[in-house]
């Protein structure tokens, strides 16, 4: 029997058609390694690597995986484990690899970085002949964690059929975000929540008619790409049936009952409420803040903030330097925001001191204070 080699530096002493039917026979031996879909040439028995992770051309990969595969001994073949290299991106990683001769793994170190990664594994076979396997994966780009920082309302009196409520959400910025109206655990509305400046995301509605006496909750739910958080406002609210007590008056029955049956419409206060921030709550950001508000429809309001900064262990205030003194109009809805600027002068025991008074009709109402903390 003659020999045929593929790699013969002295030339071929076979016959063309002798040359052709070894070259056929070798084609027939030459086996494919399967890696999910990606076919790579290979000579000898068929052997394949299976179950690896990540899978070939797998997107949105987390940068924390770790590579591994199995070698499918099934045929009868046996890897030889000392023949075994695995390149990550062609960084050779094999020796902190763990490698048996049915399986390989590497974890990396530190997680990898978003986009695309390569794998090569090289081995041979009990019988010495070589594999090259490869395949690609992506890494998906860190996602920052969403945080809610605090969810409020304006709502600290009893609503009712008319009523308009206003919950503001402050947390992760350029997300979605949306406020849930538990009414007694059972009946959940959600409203839709505007990003009105980063981070800081207000709802607005009106409660409907008829209303159900009852005890209801306020959640703010706030989303971005796969993650989802809630958070609950500190305080429930109270929804009763009717917006204010029925009129009665005496000079008929007919007016009677129209007066029983027919409630007031409600009238929105008109003293401005902070929805944004509560009494001594902190202010997280060191470059401003900005205050969210609710008033009667297209009122003026009036607002004055102030910074105070203890130095000096608090013997001596950089104080009374005014951040905002100017008026702002209330939207139809009564919502009105202030963008309020950062002290030159600023550290953890900043005070920010807050009055707000609002005008409509000739109307004034009395004065609102807040207070803040760096």
């Amino acid at each position: 029997m003659q020999r045929y080699s593929l790699n013969s530096d002295h030339g071929s002493t076979v016959s063309r058609r002798s040359a052709r039917s070894s070259w056929l026979s070798t084609a027939l031996l030459t086996s494919s390694l399967l890696l999910g879909g990606l076919l790579l040439p290979s000579l000898g028995l068929a052997q394949r690597i299976t179950d690896i992770n990540p899978g070939v051309n797998s997107t949105n990969v987390t940068a924390e995986t770790s590579i591994s595969g199995l070698f499918d001994t099934s045929d009868g073949s046996r890897v030889d484990v000392s023949s075994v290299k695995l390149l990550l991106d062609g960084t050779n990683v094999t020796a902190a690899s763990s490698i048996t001769p049915n399986f390989f793994r590497y974890k990396p170190p530190t997680p990898l970085s978003p986009g695309a990664h390569t794998v090569q594994v090289e081995y041979k076979n009990s019988a010495g002949l070589q594999r090259v396997a490869s395949w690609t994966f992506t890494v998906q780009a860190a996602q920052a964690a969403l945080a809610i920082s605090s969810v409020t309302h304006n709502a600290s009196a009893p609503l009712g059929p008319g009523s308009t409520l206003l919950a503001t959400l402050s947390g992760t910025p350029a997300a979605q975000a949306s406020i849930l109206l538990i009414e007694g655990w059972t009946n959940v509305r959600e409203i839709q929540a505007q990003e009105v400046s980063p981070g800081t995301y207000v709802a607005s509605f009106v409660m409907p008619n008829p209303l159900t006496p009852q005890e209801a909750v306020i959640m703010g739910q706030l989303q971005k790409g796969g993650q989802k958080i809630y958070g609950a406002a500190s305080q429930p609210i109270v929804l009763r049936a009717t917006a204010v007590a029925p009129e009665v008056v005496a000079s008929s029955p007919a007016t009677t009952a129209i007066a029983a049956t027919e409630p007031t419409p409600a009238v929105v206060p008109l003293k401005p409420q902070f929805t944004s921030h509560q009494m001594d709550q902190r202010v997280a950001s060191e470059s401003g803040f900005q205050l969210v508000g609710q008033t009667r429809p297209n009122a003026t309001v009036q607002v004055k903030v102030v910074a105070i900064t203890p130095v000096l262990g608090g013997f001596v205030n950089v104080g009374g330097t005014s951040l905002v003194d100017r008026q702002f109009v209330a939207d139809a809805s009564g919502l009105f925001t202030v963008p309020v600027p950062a002290p030159l002068v600023i550290n953890s025991n900043t005070r920010y001191d807050i009055q707000a008074t609002a005008t409509a009709n000739g109307e004034v109402s009395s004065v609102t204070q807040l207070r803040l903390r760096q």
